[in-house]
């Protein structure tokens, strides 16, 4: 039973972790700071528009993007499961649980700081994640 707990600890403490957590977001010109799922979303949507125009720019940026998406989204992955197997043996699976949406809690509430750095051309400037969503979801 407590492989299944660890399991769901894993999972919501991942996608937390892709939606919270600010990491380095570098292409040619552009950086900054953002969540992981904004690169997903970034990257989904330039299949959208790479993949019928077949266009060799279109090509390289998905691949810089899913390299992005693998490489961070791997190590948050390896983050969460860590996490989840120290509290599941750290821990009973209740009090892991009780831990893991604490620890989710924190996230959100630290999200909304200004913790992010949007990119754009030459400046970074700071921003919470609802700013940060609101930049990318058009």
């Amino acid at each position: 039973m407590s492989g299944n707990v660890n399991r769901r600890v894993t999972w919501i403490l991942f996608i937390v972790l892709l939606l919270t957590i600010p990491v380095p977001f570098y292409m040619v010109v552009v950086g900054g700071l953002i969540p992981t799922g904004i690169i997903i979303l970034l990257t989904l949507r330039g299949m959208i528009v790479a993949i019928p125009k077949l266009s060799s720019e279109g090509f390289v940026m998905l691949g810089i993007l899913g390299a992005h998406v693998a490489i961070l989204g791997g190590l948050l992955y390896l983050l969460a499961a860590g996490v989840a197997r120290m509290l599941c043996w750290m821990l009973s699976k209740g009090y892991a649980v009780m831990v893991a949406m604490i620890l989710v809690a924190a996230l959100i509430a630290l999200s909304c700081f200004d913790i992010y750095r949007l990119p754009s051309h030459h400046v970074a400037r700071p921003a919470n994640l609802v700013e940060v969503f609101r930049a990318f979801a058009y």
